[in-house]
Formats: structure tokens, sequence, C-alpha cells
């Protein structure tokens, strides 16, 4: 990791400087987890963290109170703001502590401030424990996490049971990580995943499904299915997960001449995971419902589970059931009238419909040729894929109907003719309604 390996951006600039202040007023100041690790991988960091041995009221007297947030001054974190419109994110400053015990499986009932050996070693994994000096520009490494970067390992600091007892997220941490990063999680740290598996049940899910949506959006995310499963987290965090991995593809919304695929739940996952041509956390989870409703699931009930079990958002939730509901018609759209087609491709999460069924004819190599004309349609102006009604409700009244249900039956019947091209005007429309419906 050197100076040189990537252009500084507004955020380093400014975490740079807060180091260089803190040095320059006499304390030891370094960069310090993620944004070493991922420096040193190659990777531009999200944020960066300052570690020093300045205490809270020092920083905030030497940043001043205005341009500091005691955010986690308890914790001897300290938030220096920058400058407004240039792009500095916040940087917290933590002071170097050492921990008190996890009475609550989550966060130190005390902390004591120390040395950054001691800081270093009540971190979670040796690839997180290490500090970079950006003054000199070296690696500080107490916890020879320089070395598992390099073999592609994750390991927890000193004891993993102890690490794991302090703070039962850093179970779906290292899952997460592991499969993001592409590493091996080393066997004593593997080992005590499986043990303490069932009590991640303590983490919140807004944190559960903050991981989740991390891990399904990697390259590898079935890699990282199959860790869970093999630990038994996915017991607690995607409990559906262990009843389909090996139960067979009974049915496919797939055109009747096209048998389901001969493979299990976890193979139609894999297949659907490398498919993918963007990798997001929508679609990773539409992936995993498939499995499900393909094994003959509950994907609805599946859904509904989910959403409370990793805070879904009502938009997540909506685009997941669509695709899914949505599946049959794009697979078939070459052989379907365009009235049933065409509300499909004109409804708001259409895209993610017709992605899905791309996914799933390369996943499973069907011809495509269906699947690419719903891509080609939905890209048509607005006025070609969803014209606009030739009648309405008050057409219907001043025809001499009267108002009730059947409004709502007459104007689908409508509708469909007028998109399958056998009513072209307003007028011929209103005649159609005459001769049929009074």
């Amino acid at each position: 990791m050197t100076d040189s390996d990537q252009p500084l951006d507004p955020r380093e600039r400014f975490a740079r400087s807060v180091v260089q202040k803190l040095t320059d007023a006499g304390h030891i100041a370094y960069f310090a987890g993620g944004c070493v690790r991922d420096r040193i991988l190659g990777l531009r960091p999200k944020d960066f963290d300052v570690a020093t041995d300045a205490t809270p009221d020092r920083i905030r007297e030497l940043f001043g109170r205005r341009r500091t947030l005691a955010i986690g001054a308890a914790f001897g974190v300290v938030s220096v703001l920058g400058r407004k419109g240039a792009g500095e994110d916040p940087i917290e400053v933590a002071t170097f502590r050492s921990d008190g015990d996890y009475s609550d499986g989550r966060r130190p009932d005390s902390v004591v401030f120390s040395s950054p050996e001691h800081d270093a070693q009540r971190r979670d994994f040796t690839i997180n424990g290490l500090f970079y000096d950006p003054i000199a520009g070296r690696v500080i490494d107490f916890v020879d996490g320089r070395s598992d970067l390099q073999a592609g390992v994750l390991r927890a600091i000193g004891d993993p049971d102890a690490r794991i007892c302090e703070d039962k997220l850093r179970m779906l941490r290292a899952v997460r990580m592991a499969t993001v990063f592409g590493f091996a999680i080393e066997s004593a740290t593997r080992d005590a995943l499986h043990r303490h598996a069932a009590e991640i049940d303590v983490v919140s899910n807004e944190r559960v499904g903050a991981e989740m949506r991390r891990l399904l959006a990697a390259t590898a995310a079935f890699d990282g299915l199959a860790t869970l499963r093999e630990t038994r987290i996915s017991d607690v965090v995607f409990p559906q997960l262990a009843e389909i991995w090996d139960a067979e593809i009974r049915q496919a919304d797939l055109p009747a001449e096209i048998a389901a695929p001969a493979t299990t739940g976890a193979g139609l996952m894999s297949k659907l995971f490398v498919a993918r041509r963007e990798c997001d956390f929508v679609s990773g989870l539409i992936g995993c419902l498939l499995a499900i409703k393909w094994s003959d699931g509950d994907a609805g009930d599946a859904l509904r589970r989910l959403a409370d079990l990793w805070r879904l958002s009502n938009e997540e939730t909506a685009r997941a059931a669509f695709a899914l509901e949505s599946l049959p018609t794009v697979l078939q759209a070459d052989r379907q009238p365009w009235s049933i087609v065409q509300p499909v491709l004109a409804a708001r999460y259409a895209g993610d419909a017709v992605t899905l069924a791309e996914t799933v004819t390369r996943a499973l190599d069907l011809p495509g040729e269906a699947v690419a004309a719903a891509r080609q349609r939905l890209g048509w102006d607005r006025d070609r894929l969803d014209p606009p009604a030739l009648l309405s409700g008050n057409t219907l009244q001043k025809l001499g109907l009267t108002p009730g249900p059947g409004f709502r039956e007459i104007l689908h019947d409508v509708r469909a003719r007028q998109l399958d091209g056998l009513l072209n005007d307003a007028q011929a429309a209103a005649q159609y309604v005459s001769a049929t419906y009074l």
C-alpha cells in the first residue's frame, strides 16, 4: 500500500488532514480498519476512519466544537465534519481503546482508553485490525492481518468464540465479507460460527437485513448462501434455505413443451446467480424466491416472512412480487396476445420482470426470442407502449350504461381489443359497447 497506488479523492484528502492535525499536535493517529483493508486490496474505500491516542475531549478541542459531533463519546468516538460542498464526508475519529464485557452481545458495557496494539486486539477479524500511517506511508499490523489478506483468509482475532460472544453480528459479517472478497473462512473461525449460529437471534432485523443486502448483491452470493446453510446461521436469518436446498425442482413457469430443470433448489439458485448480468440485492432476492416457488414452496409466504426478517422496503417487496408473478407472461411473450403482455411491460416494475426472464433463459439455456422481443418492446416510447384508452367510465354513462362493478369488466374488454388491434378509435369502441352491452 503506497500513496501512489490510487488518486486521492476529497474524502481521503480530508482524512489525511485530520491525521496530520492530530500528529502535529503531538498525538499518534492512523487510518484504521476497513479503509486500510480496502486500500491494500486495491479497492476504493467507502469511508475513512481514524484511530488516535487523543481523547474525545482533546479531539473536540483541536477541531473545535462546531466542527465535531460527540456521536459516540462514551465509546471514544467523535465525528469530525468536513467543509460543506467539498465532498469531505465526516470522519469518525476513535480513541485507541480496550473493551469491557459485552452483556448484550452487541456493544461493550464499558471501554478503557489504551494503546494501538490493544485497540487492534479488540477488533473482529485480522483483515480489519490493520492501521495505516498516511504521514509515514506504512502499515501497522499487530494481528498478522496483512498475511491473511494476501492469502485470502478471513480469521477472527484471538479466540473466535470470544470475538463472536462479544458481538453476535460478527457471524453474519464474517460470511458476508468472505463472500464479497472471495476469501476462505479459517477453520477455527468457521467452527465457531457453527457453534454460535443460533445466538444470532439477538441481532436486530435491521442489521440482519443490511448484511443480507450486501451478501446477495455480491458476485459470489451463492457461495455466501452455502456458507450460511453449512454453518446453520441460515436457520435464523433465512429459514427457508434449508427446506429447499436439496429439494427437487418440480414445477417451472416455462412453456408446456419445456420440462422443469432437473436440479435442486440449490442448483437452480447457483445457475441463476451465475447468469445474472448485474449483481444487486433485489435480483438476488428474486432468485431465492424463484427457487422456493419452483421447489413447490410458497414464495408469497416466504417473501412476507423475509420482508419482516430483513426489514424489506415496500418497493423491494413489490419489485420481487411483480417479477415472480409476471415471469410466465414474459417467458411466453411471443405466444400470447399483446393485451396480456402489454400490462406487464407498461407496469412500474416491468424491468425487473424482463431481467428475471432473461436470467432464467441464460441459466437454463432456453430459447431467448420471446424475452428478447419483450426487452425490445420495453424500449418503445410511452405512447406506443401504453396508448391512451379509447373509452372511460364517463363515456359508458353517456352511452346509457348504469355505473357499477360491470364498468371495470367492460373497460377491460375494450382495452384488450384496442391493444390487440380490433378497435382502432373511440367511435368503433363506442359502437362495440353499444352492440355488446346494451
